[in-house]
């Protein structure tokens, strides 16, 4: 068994060792019974990657907690020699997720990132909300420049300029999701487990 990459955790099977361990269901009802057992492992993965993201991520988005889907096995794949499934994230969110991940360094893909300021107000996931800069950039209470060496949108108030947003060049994340300790920890019981299933439903379907 072998757990693959980020945003692609692959459950493999040796199909000669699923073979020995499935022999009891009968040669015909082997790869069918590897291959639900793959997904529905896959499937499990899923639901705890889903449960625990709020526990590492600050009020993710319901988008965000969408992120994961799963790719099923198929019993076809049994007669190559290897056959999985596949946990992954959807394209948008594996963009900034891997980032919780592996931490690292993030890049803008225009001119600069936007952060909020210290005493911006953020919607209830912790974000700006949509369209925020340009409303804001629009009004006459706000310009963007570069003030004491700190580049963003800047607002006028009787207090002096507030800082809105921070335009950074880039922005250092640090690793705080456990996404492979995790799937390393529940696959190898599941697959145990949907496998044990696969047994029983097949010589129960024999008799």
């Amino acid at each position: 068994m072998v757990i693959g990459f980020f945003m692609d955790i692959k459950v493999n099977l040796e199909t000669k060792e699923a073979a020995k361990y499935l022999r009891r269901v009968g040669e015909r009802n082997i790869p069918l019974a590897v291959a639900q057992s793959l997904t529905a492992t896959a499937k499990h993965l899923q639901k705890v990657q889903t449960r625990l993201l709020p526990k590492y991520l600050d009020r993710p988005t319901k988008f965000t907690e969408r992120a994961f889907a799963v790719r099923m096995a198929k019993a076809r794949d049994f007669k190559t020699g290897r056959i999985n499934s596949a946990v992954f994230a959807k394209d948008v969110q594996q963009s900034y997720l891997q980032y919780a991940v592996y931490g690292g360094t993030r890049s803008p893909k225009g001119r600069a990132l936007i952060v909020p300021g210290a005493k911006t107000r953020l919607n209830r996931y912790g974000n700006l909300t949509r369209n925020y800069v340009r409303r804001m950039a629009s009004r006459d209470d706000t310009f963007s420049a570069n003030l004491n060496g700190v580049e963003g949108l800047w607002q006028r108030t009787r207090r002096g300029n507030k800082l809105l947003v921070l335009y950074a060049p880039t922005a250092n994340y640090d690793k705080r999701y456990p996404f492979h300790q995790i799937s390393a920890r529940i696959v190898p019981r599941e697959i145990t487990k949907q496998l044990n299933r696969a047994i029983r439903r097949a010589a129960k379907a024999r008799r």
